[in-house]
């Protein structure tokens, strides 16, 4: 399993509608972007409470980019 489907899961698991979500990654250098969309009611529960849902997810690209040697970037729309 690689990163991308890794945080596709986890984000289907916390969103209401899980058939909304898309999620692309771009490769650029050593960065790799990862785009999260999810439907507009899911917004505020994929970021959570203080961005700490979203900064949890941003912890664990951070040590798969450890790992891999790369760097991972989220960014997250609805």
């Amino acid at each position: 399993m690689n990163v991308k489907d890794a945080v596709e899961m986890v984000v289907k698991a916390l969103a209401s509608d899980p058939e909304a979500v898309k999620v692309q990654a771009s490769e650029r250098d050593r960065a790799v972007t990862i785009e999260v969309q999810v439907a507009a009611q899911d917004l505020g529960r994929i970021i959570g409470r203080q961005g700490r849902t979203a900064q949890a997810l941003r912890t664990v690209l951070q040590a798969a980019g450890e790992k891999h040697k790369r760097r991972y970037v989220l960014q997250i729309a609805g």
